[in-house]
């Protein structure tokens, strides 16, 4: 009996409560607050360096919304450019053909003349003419 007493007082001597107890003992009256204000600070730095990954993931999270805007928006953009050059090309092309049947309507009236002197009067008239007009 007087050793599972002895065993007994000696777990309970070495158990975690008393040795907290004896460290609590040992230590200097300020070192709880120390203790508390490194505590602190540690816990301080993990929130600070949540913060910094939650502004990271609204960044992407912004990006990843503005790209396919962007992309939409530069497409749409280029779209209206490539309509407006088409329109333009189509509108020289139509011009440059409206000369030519006006050039080629002119020249068979000159040559359905029957009467060469008439026919040189208005060869003539109409060179001037297409000249003064270019």
């Amino acid at each position: 009996m007087k050793f599972k007493t002895m065993l007994l007082a000696t777990m309970l001597a070495l158990s975690p409560f008393s040795i907290r107890a004896q460290s609590a003992a040992e230590q200097p009256p300020g070192a709880d607050t120390q203790i508390e204000m490194q505590k602190f600070e540690f816990e301080k730095r993990i929130e600070m360096e949540k913060l910094h990954v939650e502004r990271q993931k609204a960044w992407i999270s912004g990006a990843a919304f503005m790209v396919p805007l962007m992309v939409a928006a530069i497409t749409f953009a280029l779209g209206i450019r490539n309509q407006a050059e088409q329109s333009r090309l189509q509108r020289e092309s139509q011009e440059k053909s409206a000369i030519a049947q006006f050039e080629l309507k002119a020249a068979e009236i000159v040559l359905s003349e029957k009467n060469p002197t008439a026919l040189k009067n208005k060869a003539a008239a109409l060179k001037e003419g297409l000249i003064n007009t270019r």
